[in-house]
């Protein structure tokens, strides 16, 4: 939790891991979908999830939240003493998208 937001900490050697534990498997009838929503987080959406309640919400159910924004790094080393890798948007929808093909899914 950064500043009431959460931010998730996912090293760049286990993103293929979590991102294929993210993708759907067969789901039963009586189970109920479950959010598998990425949230690329800047600085600005931050601020913006602590005003608006509707977008906190969105983040909060999010499957993940990955920080892009340098300040949110250091912010979050300061205040929490982990540290928090941060993936820049580009790399990471192409991480996104070689993990799919690496398992036969598709966009």
């Amino acid at each position: 939790m950064l500043l009431k937001v959460p931010i998730d900490i996912v090293p760049p050697d286990e993103l293929h891991d979590i991102l294929f534990r993210l993708m759907p498997r067969e789901k039963k009838p009586w189970q109920k979908e479950k959010s598998m929503d990425i949230v690329l987080l800047s600085l600005w959406d931050l601020l913006r999830a602590r005003r608006s309640r509707k977008y906190m919400e969105y983040v909060f159910n999010a499957a993940l939240v990955i920080p892009i924004s340098k300040s949110l790094v250091s912010g979050a080393k300061f205040l929490t003493g982990k540290t928090v890798y941060r993936y820049m948007p580009f790399k990471f929808v192409i991480s996104i998208l070689t993990c799919l093909e690496k398992h036969d899914f598709s966009v």
